[in-house]
């Protein structure tokens, strides 16, 4: 058998059809190891990949997904959901994990950023 190279933007595209469009990022267990059997390519490889043309970290890619669908859901929140409504909606495993990416990001927490959007 022959070494095939990877092309590291097909495998972007695919990273992107699987969490973004169909939205994989809402599943608090997504994993690296679940997006890499899906592509067809190691662990180790898809992080390699998404490091070198994302410029980060699978994480922070998903987690950066999650506070822009919380954001939306923020704006948007007619319901007046709660922080952890929205949390778990958004795909994080737990309200404080979301308080604290949406902190570090938009150096603010939800509560004030709910506030902010009524």
């Amino acid at each position: 058998m022959r070494y095939q190279p990877i092309d590291n933007a097909e495998v972007i595209a695919q990273v992107r059809e699987l969490v973004e469009k169909r939205k994989m990022y809402r599943d608090n267990r997504l994993s690296l190891t679940q997006i890499a059997k899906e592509v067809g390519i190691s662990r180790s490889t898809l992080s390699t990949i998404l490091n070198k043309e994302l410029g980060m970290s699978f994480l922070d890619y998903v987690n950066g997904l999650r506070l822009n669908f919380a954001l939306d859901v923020i704006k948007n929140n007619s319901e007046e959901l709660s922080i952890e409504q929205i949390s778990l909606l958004a795909g994080f495993s737990c309200p404080s994990t979301f308080y604290r990416q949406h902190k570090k990001v938009y150096g603010t927490t939800p509560l004030a950023n709910i506030k902010n959007n009524k």
